[in-house]
């Protein structure tokens, strides 16, 4: 069980990298007024991946350790319903926009994934040592 809740504690790196990785492509297709590439269609699917992965492990740690968490058991059910959202937000833009034109796709791609970093960080500020994990104190 320790070797769930340190997995999912140092992956935190690897989904905000990844995450900010899945923004700053779209977004240079879309202030270029471009398509999105391969490569950019590939940077969302390995965010949607590592974000998933994520949030498996952290479901499965709260399943776990339940009765571990005392006081901070309503910290760890907000931050896994807002981490439910930001999951759900980013396999809406995988599979949603593929019939719009290439400018809407890359728009939209953009705003999802750039909505789901946001929910992340902020399901991680929820937390109470939200600010330490993200290095704010």
């Amino acid at each position: 069980m320790e070797f769930i809740v340190t997995l999912h504690s140092h992956m935190r790196h690897l989904v905000l990298f990844t995450g900010a990785v899945a923004v700053l492509l779209p977004l240079i297709a879309l202030l270029r007024k471009k398509q999105l590439s391969t490569i950019d269609r590939m940077a969302v699917r390995v965010f949607s991946g590592v974000i998933t992965l994520q949030f498996l492990l952290g479901t499965l740690q709260l399943a776990w350790r339940w009765n571990d968490f005392g006081d901070g058991l309503r910290h760890r059910l907000e931050h896994a319903a807002i981490m439910l959202v930001a999951v759900g937000i980013v396999h809406m833009a995988t599979a949603r926009w593929k019939r719009l034109d290439p400018a809407q796709t890359t728009r939209q791609t953009f705003i999802l994934i750039f909505g789901s970093v946001l929910l992340v960080l902020l399901g991680i500020l929820i937390l109470p040592q939200g600010r330490v994990i993200l290095g704010l104190e």
